[in-house]
């Protein structure tokens, strides 16, 4: 307000000081072009003064009123703000501190001091170094709000028993009057929210406590279920052994996943990659051959992870294709190649490939087929909601694709 009064003021000097500059310059000249004589002169001069004093006085009159208008005007709409901003300020539930230059309080709403415990006397007028405290309790420095246009944060404020009370806060800057820079500093008690967020953070540590050790039970459960398979195995004939070590290597894989899961950070998404590797250098491990050597070949793309519920189905296709292919594939051959490969196809679904360099099959016996071990991957690919593709060309190959899990059955 008081840029625009200095403004106008300069406004009518500079055109009082214009018009009266030419009016000197310009009138004198033509008088002594018309008249010669002295008295002549000099009353014309009088008269001439007369004219410009009354003309600018009218004008100015004329001017100082329209800048007046406009002056008021300023203020009645300077004065609406204030009383809608005063409204707002004093009912807020929100606690506003204003803050002059130097960081020293302005104003004070009536939530900030029944946060602070304090009247409005003893905080205005005083450093916000006094009451503020940064997230590790140390002191705010007054650089800390330095050329700071609009900021947020977490801070504390000490009230008057000496507590610290955490807030979060909006700082921004307005102008007053046009001549100084004033904070406007916006804050909310957090306590309540703080305490919540706590329990939450409690309570999901203990169901990720409590989800570790059911995977790592679930690991030592199947672990005795396979011991128990091992020693029935040790006490049927030759004929029935490879039954119960199918099924040992079955569970095996199963298994796996949840000792993967309790080792891993992330509880619910395995890495099914490196998953797969260590499958297979288990399976290859357990069904070791003298007689023949069988390399295991990875192309794993990184960065593919599935939750339980597809990646046990998904695992035990896997190991009964790799069985498959190790007992069945290399007849009659001293050595021997299985490569397992994993990515993400453009739709967003999961592609594993099983092949092998050894005799082939017919395709049709994957789908005839009533052994347990390819009736077993025909209901886990159903319960995938996924398909399965098979092709016989020096060698097999199996290719399962993985729905994403919108597409999959419940």
């Amino acid at each position: 307000m008081k840029n625009l009064f200095t403004v106008n003021v300069a406004r009518i000097v500079f055109i009082y000081l214009l018009s009266g500059y030419l009016w000197i310059l310009f009138s004198d000249q033509i008088v002594h072009i018309f008249y010669s004589d002295p008295e002549t002169i000099t009353t014309i001069q009088i008269g001439k003064g007369l004219f410009y004093v009354s003309v600018t006085g009218v004008l100015l009159y004329f001017l100082i009123n329209i800048y007046r208008k406009e002056i008021e005007q300023k203020q009645r709409e300077s004065l609406l703000h204030l009383k809608k901003f005063s409204s707002i300020f004093e009912s807020t539930n929100a606690g506003i501190l204003t803050l002059d230059s130097k960081c020293l309080i302005m104003d004070v709403n009536p939530a900030a001091c029944e946060l602070l415990q304090l009247p409005r006397h003893k905080i205005i007028k005083k450093p916000l170094t006094e009451f503020a405290y940064s997230e590790k309790n140390e002191e705010i420095d007054l650089n800390f709000l330095s050329n700071i246009h609009s900021y947020s944060d977490i801070i504390y404020l000490k009230s008057a028993d000496d507590s610290l009370i955490p807030i979060e806060l909006t700082l921004s800057e307005f102008d007053v009057e046009d001549i100084e820079t004033h904070t406007a500093l916006i804050f909310h008690d957090i306590s309540e929210r703080l305490a919540i967020d706590a329990k939450l953070k409690d309570s999901l540590r203990e169901k990720e406590i409590m989800l570790a050790e059911i995977h790592h039970r679930v690991k030592n459960n199947l672990a005795i279920i396979s011991s128990l398979l091992l020693l029935q195995a040790e006490k049927t004939d030759q004929n029935q052994q490879d039954i119960f070590y199918t099924s040992v290597q079955r569970v095996k894989s199963m298994a796996l996943i949840h000792e993967m899961l309790y080792q891993s950070e992330n509880l619910a998404l395995l890495d099914f990659g490196y998953y797969i590797q260590k499958l297979g250098d288990s399976i290859i491990k357990t069904y070791f051959d003298e007689e023949v050597h069988i390399r295991m070949e990875y192309q794993l793309s990184s960065a593919i992870f599935l939750d339980i519920t597809r990646a046990i189905p998904a695992g035990l296709i896997i190991s009964e294709l790799m069985v498959n292919a190790i007992k069945h594939a290399f007849k009659e051959k001293s050595s021997g190649e299985i490569t397992i490969s994993l990515k993400r196809c453009e739709n967003n679904a999961i592609s594993v490939k099983v092949s092998d360099n050894g005799v082939g099959m017919s395709t049709g016996l994957f789908e005839s087929s009533n052994g347990l071990g390819f009736t077993l991957v025909h209901g886990l690919v159903d319960q995938l909601g996924g398909k399965m593709n098979v092709q016989s060309n020096n060698g097999t190959m199996f290719e399962l694709q993985i729905p994403k899990p919108s597409e999959s059955k419940d």
